[in-house]
């Protein structure tokens, strides 16, 4: 079973499922794809808007209760998407943000045209506010399309690199392509998340995505990437 830690399931709080009956369908869909663990990472943007902790966590217990009645055997788990700017440390320390399952891990995106320096700068600012970075889809960020970029962020700071499902099963042209297989073949990606949104353009793919990195790069590494960095991570039992 696995453990999905970017995953957008709770209802009406970002670009995810505007409705619980959508979020229902979402998590069908994660039971489909053998997901047992989902962080449920609604998007934050600290600074700029307040992240809607109280709905948030009404919702996400809301959800539980429903997986329970359902007998779905998924866990739910707390967390946020940050986009990052410098309040982001502060924000978190003040509670107003949510690490991963409420540990000291947290799921860091940038805009897409960030360069590395500045990448580089936030994970050392939120390592020395005490926190692992995990960063977001690192397959989007131009800083990063240097793969000794992110061999950098991993040894020099500690950081963590997720990417999605969907680019590995479907990486489009020639240079991405030739970038997952890169990063892959230097085991430079520590997990994968799904970034489900909802059931249609944007769903839970995880076990073909599985199914795929077992076939290309070995079972060893489909189970690091899709169930122990993750469940490490958010220090499942």
């Amino acid at each position: 079973m696995f453990v999905d830690m970017h995953h957008h399931v709770i209802y009406g709080v970002d670009d995810g499922p505007s409705t619980f009956e959508k979020a229902q369908a979402m998590l069908r869909k994660a039971l489909e794809n053998d997901v047992s663990v989902i962080a449920c990472t609604s998007h934050a943007t600290p600074g700029i808007e307040p992240f809607p902790m109280d709905t948030y966590l009404q919702r996400l217990t809301e959800e539980q209760q429903w997986c329970d009645a359902q007998g779905l055997g998924i866990r739910l788990c707390p967390g946020s998407e940050i986009y990052y700017t410098r309040s982001a440390a502060r924000l978190l320390q003040e509670g107003k943000l949510l690490p991963i399952n409420r540990g000291d891990a947290v799921l860091v995106e940038f805009s897409p045209a960030e360069k590395y320096d500045p990448i580089r700068e936030a994970v050392r600012r939120l390592g020395n506010a005490g926190y692992t970075v995990v960063v977001a889809h690192a397959e989007r960020y131009d800083g990063l399309h240097d793969i000794d970029h992110i061999r950098d962020l991993r040894e020099e700071l500690g950081a963590y690199i997720q990417i999605n499902a969907g680019t590995i099963l479907s990486p489009g042209g020639f240079l991405r392509k030739r970038w997952v297989r890169r990063l892959m073949e230097s085991d430079g990606c520590d997990l994968v998340g799904t970034d489900a949104h909802n059931t249609e353009s944007r769903p839970c793919r995880m076990k073909a995505c599985y199914q795929y990195i077992a076939e290309t790069w070995g079972k060893q590494t489909a189970d690091r990437l899709c169930i122990e960095t993750p469940a490490s991570l958010m220090g499942l039992d």
